[in-house]
């Protein structure tokens, strides 16, 4: 009988043994080191250990980004298939000097298992905080990445030893007023002028054609790491931090140093530090080649959390998803339910408490969920953000779509001193249907209210996308859009000739005001320059044919360049006239027989549209004038049940 025929040999597939979740089990992958001849992708073992007392080990910050598992590994003589971008991690991290245990949750939880995912995605907040330290991996090295570790070593150093790391701990949110001596406090003096110093020598440098950051690599700084949503509870809470590219590693203190003082050498070259340069336009012209050298949304969210830990889940949700101006980035997520369930590693408080990561859940019911829990403790500023155009999920009307472009809403800006209050001095809360017999992710919503007034005439829209920067001109089409809210002021009789007056400058605006470019909006006092600002905006675009702006308005352009700002965060508005004769802004998908609303627990007033069963259907926020701080609710109106669908 002749030999039997040669076959390969199938390697299993990789069995996952159960974790005691009652004991915070965790997977740990013990990485062996690197023989001469061995394999990078073998002698890999998968172990359990407690979270809290185990065993000493390195987690993982990495991209999945999108692909495919392909890559082999074996694993106690068992094959698993892994991401390239994770293969390309360990075997980078694999030493030829000892072994050791990483966490990585590709590997290291059983993605296949709901359940597991659930209650090990719960405990990823511990396990990056318990880890000896976190290696942040940004991919494989290039000559441009190699170069560009060496220089932010170099510059980190510097920067760590004059004390800008220490300043930007210690000043927080007010570290360009320290800087540019708005706070004058003479125990930082030294530390403030070493750094301006520091800057006009690279300022220097680049007069004298040495290019001072020729290191600067964008093809480093693109590396998705950096726009990944899943990243932020990674690195927001390890101990210790490192960025690693290929072979080439950098502290987080130094990145993010490096980083911090990138924007503010940009803020020093444009003379927003100091005063207008010597040179101003060459330092102009540096300026724009540093032009966010580094991505900072992540780092900005780790600092936050050095400087003052506890934000909650609406602020990191605001910091991701919500986009001030088109050139913004939008995070990635692989999958769109993780742009709630990524950031409950990081946010604190009653809402992000309540919320339990379950893929089990559609991504409509996760973020309902998430909606609800957030208005029951007090963010009802969300409803604001539930007017994008591109909401595909069939979301209630009262939920915002994170999976959608979203801007900040007219009446937010991420400040509870500015707001309006038009319930007044009703301290009411959001009343929310029984949860016990429909679910908390029921699409209804029902509140307490009171109806204002119900749309007449909905004039000119004016739109603006998302990703749409407006030239200059864009003011000029919507002449009709400045001339309906005369029109609907002229024939009301809702205000007195005075309020008319202020009425026209501010409704256009929100009622916002800042004294310059760089300053945040509060409410617009009675002598606010937007009034002046309107008058020079009617001038420059011909509305009152008499000569350009410049002509006639020749001492300070700050109240035009104020007043346009401010005007384009109205975006997708139209004026009003209601049948009683008030006269605001709607979101422009209202029309004729929608209905003004004020919601108790609830700051402005919003448009909503009757639904199916004495139900309603929310269309967006609106500005009322004369009912944004109360006085609707001074003439005792009716409070009446008033359920969003």
């Amino acid at each position: 009988m002749g030999s039997p025929e040669h076959t390969d040999q199938v390697v299993p597939s990789y069995k996952y043994q159960p974790v005691d979740a009652a004991k915070s089990e965790i997977r740990l992958l013990w990485v062996p080191q690197k023989a001469n001849r061995s394999s990078s992708n073998s002698g890999y073992a998968l172990t359990t250990s407690i979270l809290d007392g185990g065993r000493d080990f390195v987690a993982l910050s990495y991209c999945w980004g999108g692909q495919p598992l392909d890559r082999p590994i074996t694993i106690s003589g068992s094959q698993m298939f892994i991401t390239e971008s994770l293969d390309n991690a360990l075997s980078s991290l694999r030493s030829k000097d000892d072994g050791f245990y990483i966490w990585a949750d590709a590997i290291c939880i059983n993605q296949q298992d709901d359940n597991e995912k659930t209650w090990q995605v719960q405990l990823m907040r511990r396990i990056y905080g318990a880890a000896t330290r976190v290696v942040i991996w940004l991919g494989p090295s290039t000559a441009a990445s190699d170069h560009a570790f060496i220089g932010i070593r170099e510059l980190g150093r510097l920067l760590i030893e004059i004390g800008l790391w220490d300043a930007v701990i210690q000043q927080s949110n007010e570290l360009v007023s320290w800087l540019s001596g708005k706070r004058d406090e003479q125990a930082s003096f030294r530390v403030r002028r070493t750094i301006l110093n520091v800057m006009a020598q690279h300022l220097d440098h680049a007069r004298n054609d040495r290019h001072p950051f020729k290191w600067l690599s964008a093809e480093l700084y693109r590396r998705p790491w950096f726009n990944r949503v899943w990243c932020i509870q990674e690195c927001t809470n390890a101990r210790t931090a490192t960025f690693r590219c290929g072979q080439s590693e950098a502290d987080f203190t130094m990145v993010a140093a490096v980083s911090f003082y990138m924007r503010l050498f940009g803020m020093y070259l444009r003379g927003l530090l100091i005063g207008p340069l010597k040179h101003q336009a060459q330092a102009n012209a540096l300026a724009d080649t540093l032009y966010s050298p580094i991505p900072t949304t992540i780092m900005d969210l780790r600092m936050k959390c050095l400087v003052s830990p506890g934000h909650n889940l609406r602020h990191y949700l605001d910091q991701i998803n919500v986009r001030n101006n088109p050139q913004e980035g939008v995070m990635d997520a692989t999958q769109d339910i993780d742009r709630v369930y990524a950031l409950l590693g990081v946010a604190s408080g009653e809402a992000a408490a309540e919320i339990v990561p379950d893929y089990s859940l559609s991504c409509a019911q996760a973020y309902t969920v998430t909606a609800r829990a957030l208005l029951e403790h007090g963010h009802d500023d969300i409803l604001s953000l539930c007017r994008s155009e591109r909401r595909t999920l069939g979301l209630p009307s009262w939920v915002p779509d994170w999976a959608a472009p979203m801007r900040t809403p007219w009446s937010l800006f991420n400040r509870t001193d500015w707001s309006f209050s038009a319930c007044g001095c009703f301290n009411g809360r959001l009343t929310v249907m029984d949860m016990s017999s429909i679910g908390r992710h029921s699409p209804s919503l029902a509140l307490r209210g009171v109806m204002v007034d119900t749309i007449g005439e909905a004039g000119h829209c004016f739109h603006l996308n998302v990703d749409e920067i407006p030239d200059r001109s864009f003011l000029v089409t919507l002449r009709p859009y400045f001339c309906d809210i005369t029109a609907y002021l002229s024939k009301s009789k809702q205000y007195t000739p005075e309020q008319k007056a202020h009425a026209e400058w501010r409704i256009p605006i929100g009622d916002g005001h800042s004294d310059d470019l760089k300053s945040e909006y509060v409410r617009a006092p009675a002598d606010s320059h937007m009034k002046v600002g309107l008058e020079h905006a009617k001038t420059e675009y011909g509305w009152n044919n008499t000569g350009t702006m410049f002509e006639v308005f020749t001492d300070d352009t700050r109240p035009y360049a104020c007043f346009i700002d401010r005007f384009r965060r109205m975006y997708d508005s139209r004026p009003f006239f209601s049948r009683t004769g008030y006269v605001g802004l709607c979101p422009k998908e209202s029309q004729p027989g929608d209905v003004i609303a004020i919601l108790m627990g609830v700051r402005v007033p919003y448009i909503i549209r009757p639904s199916a069963q004495r139900t309603w259907t929310l269309i967006g926020e609106a500005y009322v004038h004369s009912i944004m701080d109360g006085e609707f609710m001074d003439t005792n109106p009716t409070i009446e049940d008033i359920t969003l669908v």
